[in-house]
């Protein structure tokens, strides 16, 4: 399911949807002003761009993005009940903003941007069309007490990725960007194409195959969040490739 926010993203949180009863929302600020969230769920708040004042149970930071491509995101973990105190810094600071229901008892933690894994990806039988950079910043090897996993992938212009075509039970949430932000690329849902476009969010069901391409001139970054189901955690092996494109694994 695709959702376009026509004209941006309003001040403040939007929620966008919610995929397995993991929710993602946008929360934007402009200097001083504030949000408070206390809520009985597990948080993330990832930085998008611009910079913030953070404060939390347990501590206080200030993060900074400047540059999508350049630079991985800080990102704030938190667990249910855990407040959180945020304060818009620059002009048109935004979060991505994901919850969802984990009775887990953890540690808040923010993960600065030297901590998020980066891991290129370069299928060898596919040259540089299905070059991309993945962002881990929360996954299930190093954080088994979440709810959820959450990345971003930088997908060059022109190139593919999630690619070979794969599949998994799991739902999934991608936002996407772009640079320029007039460029455009096309994400599928098991047949279903859509055309997406900067601040454009897609819903993927589960089981759907869903390879991404990004046009010719313009670089796509796009943030990935899925949640852990009961009893199948996304892991390692959890993708499935479409047998008959399996080869180019």
């Amino acid at each position: 399911m695709l959702i376009r926010m026509e004209g941006g993203f309003p001040d403040g949180y939007s929620r966008v949807t919610s995929a397995g009863g993991l929710e993602f929302g946008l929360l934007r600020l402009e200097p001083g002003a504030e949000y408070r969230d206390s809520s009985a769920l597990e948080r993330v708040f990832l930085l998008l761009g611009g910079e913030a004042d953070l404060s939390w149970n347990a501590g206080t930071a200030r993060v900074k993005r400047s540059s999508l491509l350049e630079e991985p995101p800080s990102v704030l973990h938190l667990p249910a009940g855990c407040r959180v105190h945020l304060v818009g810094v620059e002009p048109g600071t935004e979060f991505s903003v994901h919850r969802v229901a984990n009775d887990r008892a953890f540690a808040a933690r923010l993960i600065g941007p030297r901590e998020v894994v980066q891991t290129r990806l370069a299928p060898a039988k596919l040259g540089h069309t299905a070059e991309r950079l993945l962002r881990s910043a929360i996954d299930d090897a190093g954080a088994p007490h979440s709810n959820l996993t959450l990345g971003e992938v930088l997908n060059p212009a022109g190139c593919w990725s999630s690619y070979p075509p794969h599949h998994h039970p799991h739902p999934e949430i991608y936002h996407y960007r772009f640079v320029p932000e007039g460029g455009f690329g096309y994400s599928e849902e098991g047949g279903q194409v859509y055309k997406v476009r900067h601040r454009d969010t897609v819903s993927l069901a589960p089981g759907m195959v869903h390879p991404q391409v990004a046009a010719p001139g313009y670089a796509m970054v796009y943030i990935w969040a899925m949640p852990h189901l009961p009893g199948n955690r996304f892991g390692d092996g959890s993708r499935r490739f479409e047998e008959e494109h399996a080869w180019l694994a």
